[in-house]
């Protein structure tokens, strides 16, 4: 069975899925990931802001690596696409306005 790998690979596991769904599956996934190593690929920052180590990729090009905390400390291409991609949560929440 495929939980019984050491190694799990996840691209865009939340891809497609409403909020609701992805959450649920992510808490899953996050259970199964606990006692083995796991890449995971995503556009999603969120997904793998808890990862202990992050790789940004610009133009196939490792940029960046770092914890979440540590990458946030930069003022570089993580830190601005994190802030852009919560921006649109942060509008919302704040205003009562639905980002565009």
């Amino acid at each position: 069975m495929w939980a019984e790998r050491d190694l799990l690979v996840l691209d865009e596991a939340g891809s497609g899925m409403d909020a609701q769904t992805e959450a649920e599956v992510s808490a899953v996934l996050a259970e199964i990931r606990r006692s083995r190593t796991s890449v995971l690929i995503s556009h999603r920052l969120n997904a793998i802001r808890g990862a202990h180590v992050i790789h940004v990729l610009e133009d196939g090009v490792v940029t960046q690596r770092g914890t979440h905390s540590e990458l946030m400390a930069q003022d570089a291409t993580y830190r601005k696409l994190f802030l852009t991609q919560a921006q649109g949560y942060r509008d919302e929440e704040t205003t009562g306005d639905t980002p565009v």
